[in-house]
């Protein structure tokens, strides 16, 4: 390899840099990989490496998986590294490579599970520590913590979390409102789509696990900020209305209730039967909390 290169190399290495970005930005994380190799053929760029591990990353097949996390852990170092992006990447490799190792039928193989899961957080926590980072790294530490089952680390990650991507998804919002081109409003909208996806996912996970903590406030607050990542599903209504009740909301528990019903057309199941017979029941007791606020009042 040259110390200096030519111009003409150093021009087909900006274009593979150019090509391997566009890529991957598009999720065409095959071609951004062949870009990168080809890139880094002429030169051992530290970004084509970077990029190069993460597009090895997303593709998730296990012999890319294995050759993303040696590339990682040679760009880190024994010593560590200060670049962010690494070490998420690294830590999320590490994660990766955890589920698969889980789920082997070989038992020796699924034995490396926990000590991966360790590594990764040790990563992930250290990209965490970053003045600036992308959601990604307290989402995917909050997926750990549900993997481990640690709700004592759950929380804070998963606040964290919600706050970056909610923030993330009004930006791209405001982004998919400007002139753009086709791909990058494609890109955009696949940008937005995979945010929301993660939010919701989170929103979820800490309504559950605020509901096993008998934390009723929190979940419905919970579920509230999973409506700000889009339209609620047909089973979100009716959670949100069983935490709503709890709360005393019988009104938002009322109205989720109906909405749940409409969502279920024709079905007819235990749920759709028992929420009509809560629906009869809380709209009783509105009826009444009515004839008695009138009477009190003299009318």
């Amino acid at each position: 390899m040259p110390w200096v290169l030519s111009s003409d190399e150093q021009a087909r290495l900006d274009t593979h840099k150019r090509n391997s970005k566009a890529y991957y930005d598009v999720g065409d994380y095959r071609r951004a990989e062949d870009q990168c190799r080809r890139g880094l053929e002429i030169d051992e760029d530290a970004t084509l490496r970077l990029t190069l591990g993460l597009s090895l990353l997303m593709q998730a097949e296990p012999a890319k998986l294995e050759e993303a996390a040696a590339l990682f852990r040679e760009e880190i170092g024994a010593f560590g590294s200060r670049d962010w992006r690494l070490r998420m990447g690294y830590g999320m490799t590490l994660q990766q490579l955890a589920r698969l190792r889980g789920a082997d039928p070989d038992p020796a193989r699924s034995a490396e599970a926990p000590e991966l899961r360790r590594r990764a957080r040790v990563e992930l926590e250290a990209a965490a520590q970053a003045r600036e980072v992308p959601a990604e790294v307290p989402y995917h530490l909050a997926i750990l913590d549900l993997e481990e089952e640690r709700p004592d680390l759950f929380r804070p990650h998963a606040e964290r979390a919600l706050a970056k991507l909610q923030e993330r998804d009004r930006f791209l919002s405001v982004q998919l409102r400007q002139p753009m081109g086709q791909k990058e409003f494609e890109r955009t909208t696949q940008d937005r789509r995979v945010n929301s996806e993660r939010g919701r996912r989170i929103a979820r996970e800490s309504a559950r696990a605020a509901w096993r903590a008998d934390d009723w406030k929190g979940a419905s607050a919970a579920m509230d900020q999973l409506e700000t990542f889009g339209a609620l599903d047909r089973s979100d209504y009716y959670d949100r209305a069983r935490i709503r009740e709890r709360t005393g909301d019988t009104e938002g528990a009322v109205k989720d209730l109906e909405r749940f019903v409409v969502l279920s057309g024709d079905r007819v199941d235990t749920l759709v039967v028992q929420s009509i017979e809560s629906l009869n029941r809380l709209r009783a007791e509105l009826a009444e909390r009515r004839t008695a606020t009138q009477l009190s009042s003299g009318r």
